[in-house]
Protein backbone atom coordinates (compact mmCIF):
# COMPACT_ATOMS: atom_id res chain seq x y z
CA UNK A 1 0.00 0.00 0.00
CA UNK A 2 1.77 3.30 -1.06
CA UNK A 3 1.31 6.56 0.49
CA UNK A 4 -1.67 7.91 -0.56
CA UNK A 5 -3.46 4.99 -0.03
CA UNK A 6 -2.74 4.65 3.90
CA UNK A 7 -3.64 8.40 4.12
CA UNK A 8 -7.23 7.78 2.51
CA UNK A 9 -7.38 4.78 5.02
CA UNK A 10 -6.23 6.84 8.20
CA UNK A 11 -8.95 9.30 7.02
CA UNK A 12 -11.58 7.06 6.71
CA UNK A 13 -10.64 5.43 10.37
CA UNK A 14 -10.11 8.43 11.63
CA UNK A 15 -13.63 10.35 10.16
CA UNK A 16 -15.58 6.59 11.64
CA UNK A 17 -14.03 7.18 14.94
CA UNK A 18 -15.02 11.23 15.05
CA UNK A 19 -18.84 10.12 13.53
CA UNK A 20 -18.94 8.08 16.77
CA UNK A 21 -17.53 9.96 19.25
CA UNK A 22 -19.49 12.87 18.03
CA UNK A 23 -22.42 10.77 17.77
CA UNK A 24 -22.93 11.08 21.42
CA UNK A 25 -22.67 14.90 21.45
CA UNK A 26 -25.16 15.42 18.62
CA UNK A 27 -27.56 13.24 20.78
CA UNK A 28 -27.21 15.75 23.80
CA UNK A 29 -27.15 19.34 21.39
CA UNK A 30 -30.09 17.78 19.52
CA UNK A 31 -28.70 18.47 16.11
CA UNK A 32 -30.18 17.31 13.05
CA UNK A 33 -29.03 14.49 10.99
CA UNK A 34 -28.13 17.01 8.28
CA UNK A 35 -25.51 18.70 9.99
CA UNK A 36 -23.71 15.35 10.50
CA UNK A 37 -23.33 14.76 6.96
CA UNK A 38 -22.22 17.79 6.34
CA UNK A 39 -19.06 17.56 8.93
CA UNK A 40 -18.34 13.79 7.77
CA UNK A 41 -17.87 15.50 4.09
CA UNK A 42 -15.85 18.52 4.96
CA UNK A 43 -13.78 15.86 7.08
CA UNK A 44 -13.49 13.68 3.58
CA UNK A 45 -13.10 17.03 1.65
CA UNK A 46 -9.65 18.06 3.95
CA UNK A 47 -8.11 14.58 3.37
CA UNK A 48 -8.31 14.97 -0.13
CA UNK A 49 -7.03 18.27 -0.26
CA UNK A 50 -3.68 16.74 1.88
CA UNK A 51 -3.14 13.93 -0.07
CA UNK A 52 -3.20 16.26 -3.51
CA UNK A 53 -0.99 18.64 -2.13
CA UNK A 54 1.64 15.59 -1.51
CA UNK A 55 1.07 14.68 -4.42
CA UNK A 56 1.42 18.20 -5.96
CA UNK A 57 4.43 18.61 -3.92
CA UNK A 58 6.08 15.58 -5.59
CA UNK A 59 5.09 16.68 -8.83
CA UNK A 60 6.80 20.30 -8.28
CA UNK A 61 10.11 18.30 -6.99
CA UNK A 62 10.20 15.81 -10.17
CA UNK A 63 9.94 18.89 -12.28
CA UNK A 64 12.63 20.76 -10.06
CA UNK A 65 14.56 17.87 -10.49
CA UNK A 66 14.37 17.90 -14.78
CA UNK A 67 14.59 21.72 -15.01
CA UNK A 68 17.81 21.20 -12.88
CA UNK A 69 19.04 18.45 -15.52
CA UNK A 70 17.49 20.40 -18.30
CA UNK A 71 20.07 22.98 -17.43
CA UNK A 72 22.88 21.23 -17.16
CA UNK A 73 22.32 19.77 -20.32
CA UNK A 74 21.70 22.88 -21.91
CA UNK A 75 24.89 24.95 -20.61
CA UNK A 76 27.26 21.69 -20.66
CA UNK A 77 26.40 20.95 -24.37
CA UNK A 78 29.28 20.78 -26.85
CA UNK A 79 27.15 22.47 -28.95
CA UNK A 80 25.88 26.42 -28.49
CA UNK A 81 22.24 27.19 -27.76
CA UNK A 82 20.82 30.84 -28.12
CA UNK A 83 17.09 32.27 -28.77
CA UNK A 84 16.60 35.89 -30.29
CA UNK A 85 14.09 37.44 -30.46
CA UNK A 86 12.63 39.04 -33.68
CA UNK A 87 15.08 42.19 -33.47
CA UNK A 88 18.17 39.40 -33.24
CA UNK A 89 18.33 40.54 -29.25
CA UNK A 90 20.17 37.93 -27.34
CA UNK A 91 17.34 36.06 -24.35
CA UNK A 92 18.77 33.15 -24.07
CA UNK A 93 22.35 31.44 -24.23
CA UNK A 94 24.16 28.66 -23.16
CA UNK A 95 28.03 28.52 -21.66
CA UNK A 96 29.11 26.59 -24.87
CA UNK A 97 27.56 29.45 -26.99
CA UNK A 98 28.61 32.27 -24.52
CA UNK A 99 32.38 30.78 -25.37
CA UNK A 100 31.99 30.64 -28.75
CA UNK A 101 31.67 34.18 -29.08
CA UNK A 102 34.40 34.42 -26.44
CA UNK A 103 32.25 36.77 -23.91
CA UNK A 104 31.06 36.02 -20.60
CA UNK A 105 27.02 34.71 -20.56
CA UNK A 106 26.10 37.83 -18.33
CA UNK A 107 27.27 40.34 -21.12
CA UNK A 108 25.05 38.66 -23.94
CA UNK A 109 21.66 38.23 -22.44
CA UNK A 110 19.77 41.70 -23.43
CA UNK A 111 22.26 42.69 -26.31
CA UNK A 112 22.08 42.52 -30.06
CA UNK A 113 23.60 39.11 -31.37
CA UNK A 114 25.18 40.84 -34.14
CA UNK A 115 27.87 42.99 -32.15
CA UNK A 116 29.78 40.12 -31.28
CA UNK A 117 29.92 39.07 -35.00
CA UNK A 118 32.82 40.68 -37.11
CA UNK A 119 32.02 42.96 -40.04
CA UNK A 120 32.10 40.43 -42.73
CA UNK A 121 29.90 38.58 -41.29
CA UNK A 122 27.11 41.12 -40.73
CA UNK A 123 25.52 41.40 -43.26
CA UNK A 124 25.29 37.16 -43.91
CA UNK A 125 23.55 36.96 -40.56
CA UNK A 126 21.34 40.13 -40.85
CA UNK A 127 20.16 37.45 -44.46
CA UNK A 128 19.92 34.39 -42.66
CA UNK A 129 17.23 35.61 -39.88
CA UNK A 130 15.19 37.61 -42.70
CA UNK A 131 15.64 33.69 -44.91
CA UNK A 132 14.67 32.18 -41.37
CA UNK A 133 11.36 34.11 -40.99
CA UNK A 134 9.88 32.19 -44.14
CA UNK A 135 12.07 28.56 -43.77
CA UNK A 136 12.54 26.26 -41.47
CA UNK A 137 15.83 24.16 -40.25
CA UNK A 138 17.85 26.62 -42.09
CA UNK A 139 21.46 26.28 -42.02
CA UNK A 140 24.39 29.02 -42.32
CA UNK A 141 28.15 29.57 -41.86
CA UNK A 142 29.42 32.32 -40.04
CA UNK A 143 33.30 33.44 -39.43
CA UNK A 144 33.88 34.39 -36.12
CA UNK A 145 36.58 36.57 -34.26
CA UNK A 146 38.83 33.62 -32.11
CA UNK A 147 41.46 33.79 -29.85
CA UNK A 148 44.30 35.63 -31.09
CA UNK A 149 42.32 37.09 -33.99
CA UNK A 150 42.45 33.88 -35.52
CA UNK A 151 38.85 33.01 -37.59
CA UNK A 152 36.97 30.42 -36.46
CA UNK A 153 33.82 29.14 -38.17
CA UNK A 154 30.39 28.36 -37.31
CA UNK A 155 27.54 26.77 -38.55
CA UNK A 156 24.04 27.84 -37.57
CA UNK A 157 20.83 25.70 -37.40
CA UNK A 158 17.50 27.46 -36.58
CA UNK A 159 14.55 27.50 -36.31
CA UNK A 160 11.50 30.37 -36.30
CA UNK A 161 8.99 30.49 -33.38
CA UNK A 162 5.85 32.64 -33.53
CA UNK A 163 2.68 34.03 -35.83
CA UNK A 164 0.97 36.86 -36.66
CA UNK A 165 -0.17 37.80 -33.04
CA UNK A 166 3.34 37.13 -31.21
CA UNK A 167 6.42 38.06 -31.52
CA UNK A 168 8.75 35.83 -33.17
CA UNK A 169 11.55 34.40 -31.57
CA UNK A 170 14.52 32.34 -33.19
CA UNK A 171 16.04 28.99 -31.62
CA UNK A 172 19.49 28.79 -33.26
CA UNK A 173 22.09 25.93 -32.54
CA UNK A 174 25.52 26.88 -33.23
CA UNK A 175 28.20 24.25 -33.85
CA UNK A 176 31.93 24.63 -34.42
CA UNK A 177 32.78 23.53 -37.49
CA UNK A 178 36.41 25.40 -37.36
CA UNK A 179 38.60 21.87 -38.03
CA UNK A 180 36.40 21.19 -40.39
CA UNK A 181 36.98 24.18 -42.41
CA UNK A 182 40.45 24.00 -42.00
CA UNK A 183 40.68 20.51 -42.94
CA UNK A 184 38.59 21.54 -46.24
CA UNK A 185 40.88 24.08 -46.85
CA UNK A 186 44.42 21.76 -46.46
CA UNK A 187 42.44 19.26 -48.53
CA UNK A 188 41.75 22.16 -51.26
CA UNK A 189 45.64 23.25 -50.95
CA UNK A 190 47.41 19.96 -51.47
CA UNK A 191 45.01 18.87 -54.18
CA UNK A 192 45.93 21.90 -56.33
CA UNK A 193 49.32 21.47 -55.40
CA UNK A 194 48.95 18.01 -56.77
CA UNK A 195 46.87 19.38 -59.88
CA UNK A 196 49.65 22.28 -60.17
CA UNK A 197 52.18 18.98 -59.97
CA UNK A 198 50.49 17.30 -62.49
CA UNK A 199 50.08 19.91 -64.73
CA UNK A 200 53.67 20.33 -64.89
CA UNK A 201 54.42 16.62 -65.53
CA UNK A 202 51.72 16.76 -68.09
CA UNK A 203 53.59 19.36 -69.67
CA UNK A 204 56.85 17.70 -69.15
CA UNK A 205 55.64 15.15 -71.13
CA UNK A 206 53.72 17.27 -73.70
CA UNK A 207 57.19 18.79 -74.90
CA UNK A 208 59.29 14.95 -74.82
CA UNK A 209 56.26 13.80 -77.21
CA UNK A 210 56.71 16.69 -79.22
CA UNK A 211 60.46 16.68 -79.12
CA UNK A 212 59.98 12.76 -79.46
CA UNK A 213 57.57 13.08 -82.58
CA UNK A 214 59.89 15.48 -83.81
CA UNK A 215 62.85 13.48 -83.80
CA UNK A 216 61.08 10.19 -84.94
CA UNK A 217 59.49 11.91 -87.81
CA UNK A 218 62.34 13.70 -89.31
CA UNK A 219 65.56 11.97 -88.44
CA UNK A 220 63.54 8.49 -89.06
CA UNK A 221 62.13 9.67 -92.07
CA UNK A 222 65.01 10.97 -93.69
CA UNK A 223 67.23 7.39 -93.06
CA UNK A 224 63.90 5.54 -94.18
CA UNK A 225 63.58 7.34 -97.05
CA UNK A 226 67.57 7.17 -97.81
CA UNK A 227 67.38 3.52 -97.47
CA UNK A 228 64.60 3.50 -99.66
CA UNK A 229 66.24 5.11 -102.51
CA UNK A 230 68.99 2.88 -102.36
CA UNK A 231 67.00 -0.17 -102.57
CA UNK A 232 65.60 1.43 -105.44
CA UNK A 233 69.10 1.55 -106.84
CA UNK A 234 70.34 -1.73 -106.12
CA UNK A 235 67.07 -3.03 -107.52
CA UNK A 236 68.02 -1.41 -111.10
CA UNK A 237 71.65 -2.66 -110.65
CA UNK A 238 70.50 -6.25 -110.23
CA UNK A 239 67.76 -6.34 -112.79
CA UNK A 240 69.20 -9.44 -114.84
CA UNK A 241 69.12 -11.35 -111.10
CA UNK A 242 65.50 -12.22 -110.66
CA UNK A 243 66.01 -13.31 -106.85
CA UNK A 244 67.81 -10.16 -105.93
CA UNK A 245 64.84 -8.08 -107.22
CA UNK A 246 62.51 -9.87 -105.43
CA UNK A 247 64.93 -9.06 -102.27
CA UNK A 248 64.72 -5.54 -103.39
CA UNK A 249 61.19 -5.10 -103.77
CA UNK A 250 60.53 -6.95 -100.69
CA UNK A 251 62.92 -4.55 -99.00
CA UNK A 252 61.11 -1.86 -100.68
CA UNK A 253 57.65 -2.62 -99.23
CA UNK A 254 58.93 -3.05 -95.97
CA UNK A 255 60.48 0.02 -95.83
CA UNK A 256 57.37 1.82 -96.82
CA UNK A 257 55.35 0.32 -94.36
CA UNK A 258 58.11 1.17 -91.71
CA UNK A 259 57.64 4.55 -92.79
CA UNK A 260 54.09 4.66 -92.44
CA UNK A 261 54.51 3.88 -88.81
CA UNK A 262 57.13 6.04 -88.27
CA UNK A 263 54.30 8.69 -89.30
CA UNK A 264 51.46 6.58 -87.48
CA UNK A 265 53.68 6.99 -83.98
CA UNK A 266 55.03 10.38 -84.47
CA UNK A 267 50.94 11.16 -85.36
CA UNK A 268 50.45 9.72 -82.07
CA UNK A 269 52.52 11.45 -79.59
CA UNK A 270 51.80 15.07 -81.38
CA UNK A 271 50.28 15.35 -84.83
CA UNK A 272 52.29 17.93 -86.87
CA UNK A 273 49.06 19.22 -88.03
CA UNK A 274 48.18 20.76 -84.88
CA UNK A 275 51.03 22.85 -85.07
CA UNK A 276 51.31 23.90 -88.33
CA UNK A 277 47.36 24.29 -89.43
CA UNK A 278 45.45 23.33 -86.17
CA UNK A 279 43.15 21.60 -84.03
CA UNK A 280 40.03 21.20 -86.71
CA UNK A 281 43.02 19.78 -89.23
CA UNK A 282 44.66 17.43 -86.33
CA UNK A 283 41.13 16.27 -85.42
CA UNK A 284 40.06 15.18 -89.19
CA UNK A 285 43.58 13.84 -89.73
CA UNK A 286 43.54 11.33 -86.58
CA UNK A 287 39.99 10.53 -88.08
CA UNK A 288 40.71 9.76 -91.53
CA UNK A 289 43.69 7.41 -90.45
CA UNK A 290 40.86 5.50 -87.71
CA UNK A 291 38.08 5.14 -90.95
CA UNK A 292 40.98 3.03 -92.86
CA UNK A 293 41.44 0.50 -90.11
CA UNK A 294 38.17 0.91 -88.41
CA UNK A 295 34.46 -0.97 -89.65
CA UNK A 296 33.39 2.59 -87.68
CA UNK A 297 30.96 4.95 -89.50
CA UNK A 298 32.11 8.72 -88.19
CA UNK A 299 29.77 12.07 -88.26
CA UNK A 300 32.16 14.68 -87.93
CA UNK A 301 30.43 18.14 -87.44
CA UNK A 302 33.83 20.52 -87.01
CA UNK A 303 33.53 24.64 -87.32
CA UNK A 304 36.52 25.65 -89.09
CA UNK A 305 36.61 29.03 -87.86
CA UNK A 306 38.57 27.31 -84.56
CA UNK A 307 41.54 26.70 -86.59
CA UNK A 308 41.47 30.54 -87.45
CA UNK A 309 41.41 31.45 -83.80
CA UNK A 310 44.74 32.30 -81.90
CA UNK A 311 43.99 29.75 -79.44
CA UNK A 312 47.21 28.87 -76.81
CA UNK A 313 48.82 25.68 -77.45
CA UNK A 314 47.65 24.23 -74.05
CA UNK A 315 44.28 24.31 -75.15
CA UNK A 316 44.40 23.28 -78.36
CA UNK A 317 46.51 20.15 -76.64
CA UNK A 318 43.82 19.37 -74.52
CA UNK A 319 40.76 19.55 -76.28
CA UNK A 320 42.83 17.24 -79.02
CA UNK A 321 44.33 14.68 -75.85
CA UNK A 322 40.44 14.42 -74.54
CA UNK A 323 38.97 14.03 -78.12
CA UNK A 324 41.61 11.01 -79.12
CA UNK A 325 40.99 9.42 -75.42
CA UNK A 326 37.03 10.00 -75.88
CA UNK A 327 37.66 8.60 -79.40
CA UNK A 328 39.92 5.25 -78.01
CA UNK A 329 37.24 4.73 -75.08
CA UNK A 330 34.34 4.48 -77.45
CA UNK A 331 35.98 2.17 -80.01
CA UNK A 332 37.91 -0.15 -77.09
CA UNK A 333 34.96 -0.66 -74.58
CA UNK A 334 31.84 0.54 -75.85
CA UNK A 335 30.98 -1.68 -79.12
CA UNK A 336 29.79 1.02 -80.97
CA UNK A 337 29.49 1.32 -84.74
CA UNK A 338 28.84 5.04 -85.32
CA UNK A 339 31.04 7.87 -83.55
CA UNK A 340 29.80 11.48 -83.96
CA UNK A 341 32.26 14.23 -83.23
CA UNK A 342 31.45 17.79 -82.97
CA UNK A 343 33.72 20.85 -82.13
CA UNK A 344 31.99 24.58 -82.09
CA UNK A 345 32.16 27.77 -81.00
CA UNK A 346 29.65 29.81 -78.52
CA UNK A 347 30.22 33.25 -76.52
CA UNK A 348 32.08 31.64 -73.68
CA UNK A 349 34.51 29.39 -75.32
CA UNK A 350 35.03 25.91 -77.37
CA UNK A 351 32.05 23.38 -77.37
CA UNK A 352 33.16 19.64 -78.15
CA UNK A 353 31.04 16.46 -78.26
CA UNK A 354 32.02 12.88 -78.96
CA UNK A 355 29.04 10.61 -79.25
CA UNK A 356 28.63 7.03 -79.34
CA UNK A 357 25.51 4.30 -80.08
CA UNK A 358 27.30 1.75 -77.67
CA UNK A 359 26.69 -0.09 -74.81
CA UNK A 360 26.65 3.27 -72.51
CA UNK A 361 28.71 3.69 -69.89
CA UNK A 362 27.55 3.07 -66.30
CA UNK A 363 27.21 5.86 -63.74
CA UNK A 364 30.00 3.55 -61.24
CA UNK A 365 32.53 3.91 -64.49
CA UNK A 366 31.74 7.32 -64.53
CA UNK A 367 32.42 7.88 -60.84
CA UNK A 368 35.53 5.52 -60.57
CA UNK A 369 38.59 7.46 -59.50
CA UNK A 370 40.62 4.70 -60.45
CA UNK A 371 39.96 5.57 -64.10
CA UNK A 372 42.75 7.37 -65.04
CA UNK A 373 41.67 7.94 -68.41
CA UNK A 374 38.56 9.65 -67.84
CA UNK A 375 40.29 11.42 -64.67
CA UNK A 376 42.54 12.96 -67.17
CA UNK A 377 40.10 14.12 -69.28
CA UNK A 378 38.45 15.67 -66.15
CA UNK A 379 41.49 17.24 -64.66
CA UNK A 380 43.07 18.69 -67.90
CA UNK A 381 39.46 20.68 -68.80
CA UNK A 382 39.49 21.88 -65.21
CA UNK A 383 43.06 23.36 -65.46
CA UNK A 384 42.10 25.50 -68.15
CA UNK A 385 38.92 26.47 -66.49
CA UNK A 386 36.63 24.41 -68.43
CA UNK A 387 34.83 21.24 -67.46
CA UNK A 388 33.68 17.66 -68.90
CA UNK A 389 30.26 15.89 -68.74
CA UNK A 390 29.66 12.12 -68.85
CA UNK A 391 26.75 10.76 -69.91
CA UNK A 392 25.32 7.01 -70.54
CA UNK A 393 22.18 5.65 -71.44
CA UNK A 394 22.02 1.72 -71.46
CA UNK A 395 21.60 -0.21 -74.66
CA UNK A 396 21.47 3.40 -76.32
CA UNK A 397 25.29 4.76 -75.98
CA UNK A 398 27.09 7.60 -74.12
CA UNK A 399 28.01 11.02 -75.06
CA UNK A 400 31.11 13.13 -73.45
CA UNK A 401 30.54 16.86 -73.32
CA UNK A 402 33.61 19.67 -72.98
CA UNK A 403 33.02 23.23 -72.44
CA UNK A 404 36.76 25.05 -72.25
CA UNK A 405 37.33 29.11 -72.58
CA UNK A 406 38.76 30.30 -74.98
CA UNK A 407 39.93 33.25 -72.59
CA UNK A 408 42.60 33.02 -70.26
CA UNK A 409 40.69 31.57 -67.64
CA UNK A 410 42.04 29.19 -64.16
CA UNK A 411 40.36 27.38 -61.62
CA UNK A 412 40.48 28.74 -58.16
CA UNK A 413 42.89 26.70 -56.33
CA UNK A 414 41.62 27.51 -52.23
CA UNK A 415 39.94 29.88 -50.76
Amino acid sequence: MDGCEQLRAMGTDSVGDKVIGEDKLIKELGKPPRIEHLLEGLRLYQIELEMQNRELEAVREELQRSRNIYAELYNEAPVGYTSLDEKGVIREMNVTGAAMLGQELGNLIGKPFIVFLPESSREPFITYLQTLEKEQNLKAELEFEGEDDLPRYTELSGVSHGDDDTESLYRIVLNDITERKLGERELRTRAQILRDLSNHLEGVRERERHAIAREVHDQLGQELTAMHMYVDWLRRKLSKDREAQEVAESLTELIDTTIESVEAIALRLRPKVLDEIGLIAATESHINQLKDKMEIEFNLDLDEKIDQLPLRDEIKIAVFRIFQEAITNSIRHSGANIIGVSMRLDGIGLLMDVMDNGRGIRDKEIADAKSLGLTGMKERARDLGGDVEIVGVKGKGTRLMLRIPTEQKRPNGGE
